[in-house]
Parts: C-alpha cells; sequence; structure tokens
C-alpha cells in the first residue's frame, strides 16, 4: 500500500508540472471505447454534433481523492472518447472548505481540514483538471447553496442566528435534516443549511472564500451550482413567532437575493479569471424561477441553464417545454439526464438502443445547447464496470456524436459478456423499457419546475399522481403524457356516457384517430411487457447463461413484474375510485374520507376499486421483501406509512381498509425462482 502510495504521489507531481495544453477542438476524430467482452464494438466516428455542451458530471470526492487518479484518468479517457467536452465535479455543499486553508486566513475559525489533507485534495484535482484539459475536456465545479462550514457557524451566533432563531431542534426538523445532524457528528465536512445571503457575515465569508477557492485553483473553468432547497430567506419575525418553516419562506426577497448571488458569482468569475475569458457560469434550474436571470448583468448567450430533462428520472424521450420556453430567450440551454440510473427506475434494468436514441433526436430538434448525462457516476458502490451501465454509456456516446448504436451492436457487446444469452437478455430490457416508458405517460404529476419526476418506478404510488398538475398551464405535461389518453380525461368520457350514450364511443373514436391511447391499452401493453421480459429471462436461464450481474439482471426482471402488477392494480383502482365520484386533483393527495362528499356519478364500482387498492398493497408488501433481497443498488425503499393514501379513499368508497396478509407461500416462490438462477 505503501508502495502504491508512492506511486500515486509522483504520478501527481509529473502531471502537475506539466503545461497545460489547449484545448481539443470539437470536431477532432474519435473512438467508442471497448469494453469487458471480446465481442464489444468499437466505432471510429466523427463528431459532427450540433451539441455545443456535451457535459458529464462526476463524483467530487473521487476526483479529490489521490488514491483513485488513474481510475479518474480512465473515465477522463472514455468520456473524452465519447465526445464529451465539459465535466462538473461536484456536488459540494461548501466546496471552499476542501482547498482554503482557513487556519492562515482572516477566517482561522473556520478551519475544519488539515493543511495536509487540503493540499493533497487540491493537488489531485489540479492534477485531474490538467489530465481533462489535455483530452479537450473543460472542468466546472458544482456546489449547491447555502451552507457554512459548521466551525464558522458556531463561531458567529450573534451574526448567522439571531436570538436563537436557527436552533439546533429548528435545523434537525426541516429539509436536509440529516446534512446538519452530520455537522453534529463532529465530521471534518461537517456543513450547515440554511445560510441567509442577505445575512453579510456569512455573504462576505463566502464571497472570501470562493475568491480564495479560484486562487488555488486557477485551472478551474468555471461554475455550474445548484440555488435550490436550503437557500430561501426567510422572513425572521415570522420565524421568530414560531410560524412553520414553509410559511416563512420570503419569496420576494429570495428572489431578490437569487439575482444578486448570480451577480455576485458573475463578478467574481470576471475578476478571478478575466472579463473577456472564456469562463463558464451556469445555475441548475431547481427551485428558482429562471426567468429571473433576465435581470442579472450577465449576459443571456453566456449562462447555462441545466434543466432536467424528462428522463431525468423516468425513461421518458421527450423536452420539457418550459426548458424550450428558456432557449428561446436566448439562454444556453442544457437537459439534465440520467438514463442507466434514472432515479425512480433504479435499480430495475432497463435498455433500448431505439430509445435513447431517440432521446438524442429530440434534443437535436429542440435546438438546445447540449446536455448533461449524469451516467460516468452513480449512485451505487463499485457499479462502474456494470455491463449494462457500459452499454448505455457505449449507446449515449455514439448518439452524442450523431451515430447510430444499433441492436446488432448491443447483441455483439451483450454476448461477449452472456454468450448466447445475449438476445434474451436484450429482449427483457427492451421490454421493461416499454413498459416504464408507458408507465410514467400515465403519472405525469408532479413535474414541478426542473426538479423531474417525482413518482413511478419503486415510489409508492398516490392517486394524484395520475392527474394533471394544478398548475399546469399552456399544456405543460403534454410532453409526458405524449400519446397516451389520462386517466382523468378518460373518466370523464365514461362519467359523461352515462347521460350522453354515446359520448364514450365518440370519444374512442377521436382518440383512435388522433392516434392516441387509452389508459387501458397502455396498462394491457404494461402487463404484457412484464411477462415478455420474465419470458426472456427465463430463456436466458435455460441457454445456461451466466456473466456478470445476470443474477441481478434475472432478479431485475422479476421485481419488475411485481411492480407492474403492483401500479396497475392502483391504476386500475383510481380509474374505478373516479368513476364512482371520487376525485384527483394533481397537486397534493386530495381524497378525502368523507363518503358524503363523493359525487354520484351512476356508476358504481366501489367493490371493484377496493379489490384492486387491496391487490396494490399486497403487490407492494411482495415488493419491498424481494428488493431487500435481490436488488443491492437499491435495497429499500421509502415507508408508505401505514398506506393512508389507500385507505382514504377506501373509506370514501364505504370500506374499512386492512392491510393484506403475505402469502409466504407466493413469496417463497418468487425467492427460489430468482436462487434458482443465480
Amino acid at each position: 500500500m505503501a508502495q502504491n502510495a508512492w506511486r500515486n504521489k509522483v504520478l501527481i507531481l509529473l502531471l502537475l508540472v506539466v503545461s497545460c495544453s489547449k484545448i481539443v477542438p470539437d470536431n477532432v476524430e474519435s473512438t467508442l471505447p471497448a469494453d469487458t467482452g471480446p465481442k464489444s464494438t468499437v466505432l471510429s466516428v466523427s463528431s459532427g454534433s450540433a451539441l455545443k455542451y456535451r457535459i458529464a458530471p462526476v463524483d467530487n470526492s473521487s476526483w479529490m481523492d489521490s488514491s483513485k487518479l488513474l481510475q479518474v484518468h480512465d473515465e477522463i479517457d472514455r468520456m473524452a472518447a465519447g465526445q464529451i467536452n465539459m465535466v462538473i465535479v461536484g456536488s459540494y455543499k461548501f466546496m471552499p472548505m476542501y482547498f482554503v486553508d482557513y487556519s492562515d486566513s482572516p477566517y482561522s475559525e473556520a478551519a475544519m481540514m488539515s493543511k495536509s489533507h487540503i493540499e493533497s485534495q487540491k493537488s489531485t484535482l489540479l492534477a485531474n483538471i490538467e489530465y481533462a484539459h489535455k483530452k479537450g475536456i473543460k472542468v466546472l465545479s458544482g456546489s449547491y447553496s447555502h451552507f457554512c462550514p459548521y466551525k464558522f457557524w458556531t463561531s458567529h451566533q450573534a451574526d448567522l442566528n439571531p436570538d436563537g432563531i436557527f436552533s439546533d431542534s429548528w435545523l434537525l426538523s426541516v429539509h436536509q435534516e440529516d446534512i446538519f445532524q452530520n455537522a453534529l457528528s463532529g465530521s471534518e465536512e461537517g456543513v450547515v443549511p440554511h445560510q441567509q445571503w442577505n445575512n453579510p457575515c456569512f455573504k462576505d465569508f463566502w464571497v472570501w472564500s470562493t475568491k480564495a477557492m479560484l486562487d488555488e485553483l486557477p485551472t478551474l473553468d468555471g461554475f455550474l451550482n445548484c440555488y435550490a432547497e436550503s437557500a430561501w430567506t426567510y422572513d425572521l419575525n415570522k420565524l421568530k413567532a414560531g410560524a412553520s418553516e414553509g410559511s416563512s419562506r420570503d419569496m420576494d426577497a429570495t428572489n431578490r437575493d437569487f439575482v444578486d448571488y448570480m451577480n455576485t458569482v458573475y463578478s467574481i468569475l470576471k475578476e478571478k479569471k478575466g472579463a473577456d475569458s472564456n469562463f463558464e457560469i451556469g445555475i441548475r434550474d431547481w427551485y428558482m424561477d429562471m426567468n429571473l436571470l433576465s435581470q442579472t448583468e450577465i449576459p443571456a448567450n453566456k449562462i447555462i441553464i441545466s434543466v432536467k430533462y424528462g428522463g431525468y428520472d423516468q425513461p421518458v424521450a421527450a423536452c420539457p417545454k418550459w426548458g424550450l420556453d428558456l432557449q428561446a430567450k436566448g439562454f444556453n440551454v442544457i437537459f439534465d439526464m440520467l438514463v442507466y440510473d434514472a432515479e425512480f427506475p433504479h435499480p430495475i434494468y432497463w435498455y433500448d438502443a431505439d430509445f435513447v436514441q431517440k432521446i438524442f433526436d429530440e434534443l437535436r430538434k429542440s435546438g438546445v445547447a447540449g446536455f448533461a448525462y449524469q451516467d460516468y457516476r452513480s449512485k451505487s458502490k463499485n457499479d462502474e464496470a456494470n455491463p449494462i451501465r457500459i452499454l448505455t454509456q457505449k449507446t449515449v456516446a455514439a448518439a452524442v456524436l450523431g451515430k447510430t448504436f444499433s441492436r446488432n451492436d448491443a447483441l455483439d457487446y451483450l454476448n461477449g459478456i452472456y454468450g448466447n444469452g445475449d438476445e434474451p437478455i436484450l429482449r427483457m430490457l427492451e421490454a421493461v423499457t416499454s413498459a416504464l416508458s408507458d408507465e410514467v405517460k400515465l403519472t405525469p404529476s408532479w413535474f414541478w419546475k426542473g426538479d423531474g419526476l417525482t413518482v413511478g418506478g419503486l415510489a409508492f404510488n398516490r392517486l394524484w399522481k395520475f392527474a394533471d398538475n394544478n398548475a399546469d398551464e399552456g399544456g405543460r405535461m403534454e410532453f409526458i403524457r405524449q400519446e397516451v389518453v389520462g386517466i382523468p380525461e378518460y373518466c370523464e368520457a365514461v362519467i359523461k356516457d352515462v347521460k350522453t350514450p354515446g359520448y364514450l364511443d365518440a370519444s374512442l373514436r377521436a382518440w383512435k384517430q388522433a392516434g392516441k391511447r387509452t389508459p387501458y391499452e397502455a396498462i394491457e401493453n404494461m402487463e404484457a411487457q412484464a411477462d415478455a421480459a420474465m419470458e426472456a429471462m427465463m430463456e436466458a436461464r435455460a441457454r445456461n447463461t451466466r456473466g456478470d450481474k445476470f443474477g441481478e439482471l434475472f432478479a431485475s426482471a422479476v421485481v419488475h413484474k411485481q411492480l407492474v402488477l403492483r401500479d396497475v392494480a392502483c391504476m386500475k383502482g383510481t380509474i374505478d375510485f373516479v368513476l364512482s365520484g371520487g376525485t384527483i386533483d394533481g397537486s397534493s393527495e386530495s381524497v378525502t374520507s368523507d363518503r358524503s362528499k363523493m359525487t354520484d356519478t351512476g356508476i358504481h364500482k366501489e367493490a371493484e376499486a377496493v379489490a384492486y387498492f387491496t391487490e396494490h398493497v399486497y403487490r407492494d408488501l411482495i415488493l419491498r421483501q424481494l428488493c431487500a433481497m435481490f436488488t443491492p443498488r437499491r435495497p429499500s425503499l421509502d415507508d408508505p406509512k401505514g398506506y393512508s393514501y389507500i385507505s382514504k379513499p377506501a373509506k370514501a368508497l364505504g370500506y374499512t381498509f386492512t392491510v393484506p396478509t403475505l402469502d409466504n407461500a407466493e413469496l417463497e416462490s418468487l425467492i427460489k425462482l430468482i436462487k434458482d438462477a443465480e
């Protein structure tokens, strides 16, 4: 180990003394990387891309770790081969604390890390920036706002915490309480959220620290930060009076401070990088109204706005309207996406070469400035060489270059790992993609600003998720619905048909003529694709398939089948609930437990609805058990808190809901099925 440490230090020193190379132009020739498997396809391609910003966010802890220097350089090589021309290192909660030695500064009380640790992190990041520049890749950092080092917080209570408003108990009771809990534990990375930008003590410290950090990291090319979650400006008088965190937010002041924050960042970059230099300044489209950027001193064409693409949290091949609106105003809009590691299917495996190609076709058609592709970092440990992750990276790399990574290319790659199990495994991945993409079309709420879809996948269902957002103005959610008729629209037609016979038939004809599918048609596809995925993996097992992650792939198909059974039961139950007089509003759980408030539609499907809701909960119980045992990438799911979102509509329907008893025989048969494939 000592020998490896010495070797890494030598590598860092060698990289630091080499002069920085000129960024490689966008039109360089490149190749897709060959990965595990003797039949991996290597494609020689030219960029030819209209996407100016081709960004990959990367893990900051790896990029600062001297023991991972070679791993990071291999990652840079793969990104460069895929024509990535920019990375965002992050996300940091308070970036300067990792690179500024506060012990020898006007803010010595803020020192959290040792001088040697800071020096190691700084030299390693500089070495990685140097190597990335040689490969034609700019390096930005990404940080959240607003946090400060715990020791600075405790040293300035009179200024930062007047009258103890932001008490420990308050910080432990509001959003990001886990971050504050980590600070209390004594972590050298401990930070305190909810700092106030309009507080001179905090702002002066932040500005000094950011400038000092740029002095230590002169080759950093800029920032793409996030003004989110803990960045609200509060009405302190309301907090003093005991008002809740949410009701104490002063949004006018928050908007004003956001504009000032962006102006401050721009001023610092001009001072430290030179007003005429090609530095980058960006912001993620979370929480704040990005139209406020028009009020800043920053030229619109200088700002990069990172908007969550439809497919960030789900398999969606369409661009959100609000991102395109910002693009029309002259901003550089990039769409931020996860594909392989998309949040809500995670850890279910899905992949389809045509689907990935469609995503990038949509990007180019939209005219946006680029994308941020997140899959060069993973939520899971030791997942870097996962075959499906590499397959997705290869497919994305080809699409970025305007090339096609075909189904045959995917089979060639999979054959090198799974032999003659390649084709059924690919069929499974494609079937799951089809099912998941239909699920989200039926579940549009709530795609809030750019914060992604909080629905579908392994998150438990809520009835309101099947309705369009209440704030949906001008067809915001059409990019999610696409060709599928929403559950509320379908139910409305069925209910109207009671008083106006023939209304439903006319609606069905109109939908068919417009190329639209009903909710039941989408549900039928989900069910059929879940069965197809299972059949494919049974065929792969019969071929005695082995290879990296095969057991997880098989388990994923089983888990996905239970997911579909669970979610279609909730969808069918919701349809019958609405037909029986219930309401869903798309913004929050509006279902009442008061039966007297149900509308008399003339349709009575109360018993059917409750039966479907019971089946939904039953499948959820099985799903949780299987995830705990067989999905190491995500073994636990969010707590549904007693399934109150089911018991309330059940009560309104005239039933007392009881959580069903799990059939251990069925669960054991599924467990055996998975174990036999391992």
